[in-house]
């Protein structure tokens, strides 16, 4: 017959092995009969400790659990919920990658002046407007280190567009050259970090000209058009709109590259999602870079009441918008 477990054998079983936590079950069952004084047969004994320690890990787990066990307290985090930044215009001029104070006025001109016969009722500074040369991580030719320089070209330019688009929305997004300011404050003078003089909206006087300011690293949305400046997004390639698309797996607007391309691709349920490159408006042979694929370009988008949008991804040649 089987050794019937009862409480004092398994209070005996439990404080023997709690005692001697090394012994394997045999090894348990024999000190348990020599010391312990268990008097059963070796065999059943065996058995009934391999039934009272089943018993107990299988209790060991509760499975009903207690919300009240998980009360724990965790300090705050310190990660950065970043909301989409909407724009609200219905058509959009969208220039980038000026770089001021190496912007090319021509294009420039010509972007503008398309604009203007378009009807726009928003300016989006798609980044890398300013070059802030002098803060750059590569080489640097003394003779152009002039940070105060650059900062009063861009105010000009700021100051004119401005004139010109009284009744515009303006937004400026900052790219990654108008980041080195804060990344070279970071680096250099971590102590003067939260001084908001020494921040961009305070140094090219934004308020003055009712321009909203857009951090690196948030996107913005024109209806389903989601924008970017292009450096969010690691990774470039050949086809660089192809690759955005592939990587945010939506539709998106974006400059970085200097180059002009779109892609359009259709999705397994039939959503049709695309990306435009826009081209840039600076130099097109800087000396660091001087054989290059780059293309002077700007886009126009048309937004309805749904959200749907229309991009006219221009690029100039010869002086031509095409």
């Amino acid at each position: 017959m089987p050794l019937k477990i009862t409480d004092e054998l398994t209070e005996v079983v439990l404080r023997a092995k709690a005692e001697n936590p090394e012994l394997n079950i045999s090894q348990l069952a024999r000190k348990l009969k020599k010391s312990y004084g268990i008097s059963y047969a070796f065999d059943s004994l065996r058995k009934a400790v391999v039934k009272i320690l089943t018993k107990k890990k299988e209790n060991k787990i509760d499975i009903d659990f207690d919300n009240d066990e998980f009360d724990i307290v965790l300090p705050d985090s310190k990660a950065v919920d970043r909301p989409f930044h909407k724009i609200y215009g219905k058509r959009i001029l969208i220039l980038s990658d000026t770089h001021i104070p190496y912007h090319d006025n021509s294009p420039l001109k010509l972007a503008l002046k398309t604009a203007w016969d378009f009807g726009i009722d928003t300016i989006l500074l798609n980044g890398d407007i300013i070059d802030f040369y002098p803060m750059s991580k590569f080489a640097r030719d003394p003779n152009q280190r002039d940070v105060f320089e650059e900062l009063r070209t861009c105010e000009i330019f700021l100051q004119q567009v401005k004139h010109k688009f009284n009744n515009c929305k303006i937004i400026f997004k900052e790219g990654n050259h108008e980041y080195r300011l804060r990344k070279y404050i970071y680096e250099k003078a971590p102590e003067l970090v939260n001084i908001p003089e020494l921040a961009l909206p305070s140094l090219l006087h934004f308020s003055k000209y009712q321009i909203d300011f857009v951090d690196a690293w948030t996107v913005m949305q024109a209806g389903k058009l989601n924008i970017i400046h292009g450096h969010e997004i690691l990774g470039g390639g050949i086809n660089v709109a192809r690759t955005q698309v592939l990587k945010s797996l939506d539709n998106i607007l974006f400059g970085h590259f200097h180059r002009h391309q779109d892609y359009t691709q259709r999705t397994i349920a039939d959503k049709v999602v695309g990306g435009w490159a826009v081209g840039c408006l600076s130099h097109l042979k800087p000396d660091y870079y001087p054989v290059n694929n780059y293309i002077h370009g700007f886009a126009l988008v048309n937004v309805d009441e749904q959200g749907f949008f229309e991009v006219h991804n221009k690029k100039i040649i010869n002086n031509y918008v095409k």
